[in-house]
């Protein structure tokens, strides 16, 4: 394992300088959550150094210096690879689903209209997929039981971000209007009929002793993320408004991208923005709990926490 001088960028920095605020990345998520239940506003976070200047990491360059140790770690490199699996799909070229699907489902049921099978079983597998891809993230990331991973992932503003985005745009989006009234909730049943296949390919990438330890952390925010999508009942023309204007946007520089990835704003690679914030605030309040185990770290909301139910 390399060691970082502490004016040395690490691979981490370098995922998060792709992240500027003026990127479409940042602008689209920004622009979901200002809508989307549970939405925080996400800060600037260009490297490690910039979010270390929250108010609750203490300014001790010892700090930073042993964040950048931490995210040279092989659990920090792996959950930075899993989030990008989670945008490219089964491989580079091979964009799984993005949210125009989403809205296509969305504005077919709101008309009137049933979606198409095939459009609608692509977008369930993506979405226990993705609870897959964010068990597996909290399980490298963080200690404890499955249900302490979970809290502590909540405890971060940007894994609030995560399960805010996944929550509103990947199940209430395109099935919370499928499946009103599901008194066992919209993922649920999805990853009781998909979780088999998904975790068989999550296991062909990060293999089958891993998947078991994701998973169970992903049953503990199975609960989470249906509370979240269920919260955005009635935020949804809201949010299918702000996704729109997003595809809008975009049809014109992405048009390239799309039609060489196939379709979806998942060209925006999401998830290797939010897991690269997610892995650094992590190590950073990893430094700070070992170098100044007095400093009042932030807490996850409790409203959040108390959608959590154990499997």
């Amino acid at each position: 394992m390399t060691h970082p001088r502490d004016d040395q960028p690490t691979a981490l920095d370098a995922i998060l300088g792709e992240f500027a605020d003026s990127t479409p990345t940042v602008q689209a998520v920004r622009s979901v959550l200002e809508v989307a239940a549970w939405g925080p506003t996400l800060p600037s976070a260009t490297s490690l150094a910039t979010l270390a200047q929250r108010p609750w990491v203490p300014q001790d360059p010892a700090v930073l210096a042993r964040a950048a140790e931490l995210s040279q770690q092989d659990r920090v490199a792996e959950a930075l690879r899993v989030g990008r699996a989670v945008d490219e799909g089964d491989d580079l070229v091979d964009v799984r689903t993005g949210i125009d699907t989403a809205l296509a489902i969305y504005r077919s049921v709101r008309d009137g209209g049933s979606p198409l099978a095939p459009l609608r079983e692509r977008q369930e597998r993506d979405a226990v997929f993705k609870l897959l891809g964010l068990g597996d993230v909290a399980w490298r990331l963080f200690g404890g039981q499955p249900m302490d991973r979970v809290r502590a992932l909540l405890s971060l503003e940007s894994g609030v971000a995560l399960v805010s985005w996944v929550g509103a745009v990947e199940i209430a989006l395109p099935f919370l209007m499928l499946n009103r009234g599901h008194q066992g909730g919209v993922l649920r049943p999805l990853a009781e009929k998909h979780r088999e296949s998904e975790e068989g390919r999550l296991a062909g990438l990060v293999g089958r002793a891993a998947v078991d330890g994701a998973a169970h952390t992903a049953g503990n925010l199975l609960s989470v993320l249906d509370g979240v999508a269920q919260a955005n009942a009635k935020r949804l023309d809201f949010v299918a408004k702000v996704a729109g204007g997003l595809l809008d946007a975009a049809s014109g520089p992405l048009a390239g991208m799309r039609k060489a990835l196939s379709s979806g704003v998942d060209v925006l690679p999401v998830y290797r923005m939010l897991t690269a914030r997610v892995a650094a605030e992590a190590c950073l309040r990893q430094a700070v709990a070992e170098l100044h185990p007095g400093t009042a770290l932030p807490q996850p909301p409790y409203d959040l926490v108390g959608l959590m139910i154990a499997p």
